[in-house]
């Protein structure tokens, strides 16, 4: 016997059902994500490192992300255990900012900010002990040169105002991943500012940076952006490289002439990039390399690195700060250049 075809009733029951369904399915996606949500929240206040934890890092439209000031939260892996203060400026609290006008400014990533060792224990604040001088650390973690530079260009937003005196010297940090995140618009899963070169000259480009309504609440919706973006990362081709090279060099020299134009001395410091001497060189630029030197601690046995995350222990700090001071002596780096000086 045929069946009869279906009617409206039918059609409308079994409407009404799939929209019961949907929305079943929907509260409960909605309960998944909440539940994810909150987990991501959790992890995030307790093993985040400085690069993304929100309780310290948010949005800015020309660097990307800065620090927020005034927060105190601790920094802990299964290798280590330390503060992370961010004093009234958005830097990583120290005892000479803002107390004395510096002497020398540091910039860097998350070897200058001093991941996984304690403020005191940063190259930086060895470097203070070492030439009895003001140092600040202005070393953001995850930043690469070109945030660096920008950095320098803004500091007027986030240094006391008070301080009249330039700086005799502005020191510069770079490390092995400057290059791959300068030629890029996003880094850690977060937007960033990129220079490119135009007809030798540069051209900041993403600027301002946007931010997503999604990255600026949803801390999950973060750590999946960061997830995806160290997964996604590939190496640059040859010609991305050679690029690159170029490109990181130029901006350093960019660094170097603005900093001689407020009367400070510049200076590179070199601890992966064999490479970037020669494209310094070339350009005018002083710098000096410290590669050799911690392989060779390393080689000796010395625990200069954290076995797993490769970040300098405490012991590593104190070699570079001893290094950079014994350097900056003997090539008489923190003298004012005169008027008439190249270097």
């Amino acid at each position: 016997m045929a069946s009869s075809p279906p009617n409206d009733r039918d059609r409308t029951d079994r409407r009404r059902r799939a929209l019961r369904l949907g929305a079943r399915l929907g509260i409960a996606a909605v309960l998944v994500l909440g539940v994810l949500e909150l987990a991501a929240r959790s992890w995030s206040a307790r093993a985040a490192g400085p690069s993304t934890n929100p309780r310290y890092v948010t949005h800015d439209d020309v660097l990307g992300w800065r620090y927020v000031p005034d927060v105190a939260v601790r920094h802990a892996t299964d290798e280590f255990d330390v503060a992370v203060r961010i004093g009234a400026h958005g830097f990583r609290e120290q005892a000479s900012l803002p107390s004395r006008a510096p002497d020398v400014l540091v910039f860097g990533d998350s070897f200058g900010f001093g991941w996984g060792v304690e403020a005191h224990e940063t190259f930086s604040a060895g470097l203070e002990r070492e030439l009895g001088v003001a140092v600040w650390n202005l070393s953001v973690s995850g930043y690469s040169v070109d945030q660096e530079l920008l950095l320098f260009r803004e500091r007027g937003r986030f240094l006391p105002r008070d301080v009249t005196r330039a700086p005799k010297l502005v020191l510069v940090l770079s490390c092995g991943n400057d290059l791959l995140e300068a030629l890029t618009e996003r880094s850690y899963g977060k937007g960033k500012p990129r220079f490119v070169l135009t007809h030798g000259e540069l051209e900041l480009t993403n600027v301002p940076v946007s931010e997503s309504w999604l990255e600026r609440h949803s801390r999950l919706w973060r750590s999946l952006a960061k997830l995806v973006y160290e997964r996604r990362r590939l190496e640059p081709t040859t010609a991305e490289n050679e690029a690159g090279r170029d490109l990181v060099a130029r901006i350093l020299a960019t660094f170097a002439r603005e900093s001689r134009e407020v009367g400070a001395r510049f200076v590179v410091v070199t601890t992966e990039d064999r490479w970037l001497g020669a494209r310094l060189d070339g350009l005018g630029v002083e710098h000096f390399d410290l590669e050799s030197e911690l392989a060779a601690a390393a080689a000796s046995g010395a625990a200069i690195g954290f076995p797993r995350d490769g970040h300098w222990t405490a012991a590593g700090h104190a070699l570079v700060a001893r290094r950079i001071a014994e350097e900056l002596t003997a090539r008489g780096l923190l003298v004012p250049p005169t008027p008439d000086s190249d270097d």
